[in-house]
């Protein structure tokens, strides 16, 4: 995720971009779960999409 950031002249260590990357990624997770609720999505979908999203949370700590 740093280097999309990077590649942008931005870093996810900078308090305000973490504080938006962080505000993106709770949007996305929202939609994955309204898609679930929804039936978009089956369970073992939702279980795997939320994995990858919960694991990119961790980005900016990881800087």
């Amino acid at each position: 995720m740093q280097a999309l950031y990077a590649a942008r002249g931005l870093s996810l260590s900078d308090p305000a971009t973490a504080l938006a990357y962080e505000t993106a990624l709770g949007a996305v997770l929202l939609l994955v779960d309204g898609a679930a609720a929804q039936d978009l999505v089956d369970q073992e979908q939702h279980v795997a999409l939320r994995a990858m999203l919960d694991d990119m949370q961790q980005a900016p700590q990881l800087i």
